[in-house]
């Protein structure tokens, strides 16, 4: 158990940005857990990729601009996993027949749920776990 907890804000910046280097160096002496990220918003990108390595992590995005179009649009996400390379790029599962299917099934939600004046939007992770984590975000797919 970390002896802290920290939330690290301004974490798509340089100086937030470098304190996670320091806090995820296994070679560091800081013990801590990152319990929570704030962002101004202007890299969001990252931001999100940061909120996948910290899965557990509260979030907030401080910019009207941000919050604003993630209030108008219903985002449906889809990730797939792989363990390695040995089976290809995540996101190579994603033919174009299933982006098809993921973007009708956000329609027809946002008709069901009353939602007609909302935009949708289809986003897609691919993470790999070894031999080092990665995660590649798409918006907009």
């Amino acid at each position: 158990m970390p002896s802290k907890s920290l939330i690290v804000l301004g974490s798509t910046g340089s100086i937030g940005r470098q304190a996670l280097e320091v806090i995820e160096d296994p070679t560091s002496q800081v013990d801590a857990e990152v319990i929570g990220l704030a962002s101004a918003g202007s890299n969001i990108d990252l931001f999100i990729e940061q909120a996948l390595r910290y899965p557990e992590a509260r979030l907030a995005v401080f910019s009207p601009e941000a919050a604003e179009e993630i209030s108008k649009t219903i985002v449906a996400v889809e990730v797939k996993t792989r363990r390695n390379q040995s089976f290809g790029d995540p996101l190579e599962a994603l033919t174009s027949e299933k982006v098809k299917r993921l973007h009708k099934l956000i329609r027809m939600y946002r008709i069901e749920s009353g939602h007609f004046d909302m935009q949708v939007r289809v986003d897609a992770i691919g993470i790999t776990l070894e031999p080092e984590f990665i995660a590649e975000y798409r918006k907009d797919i």
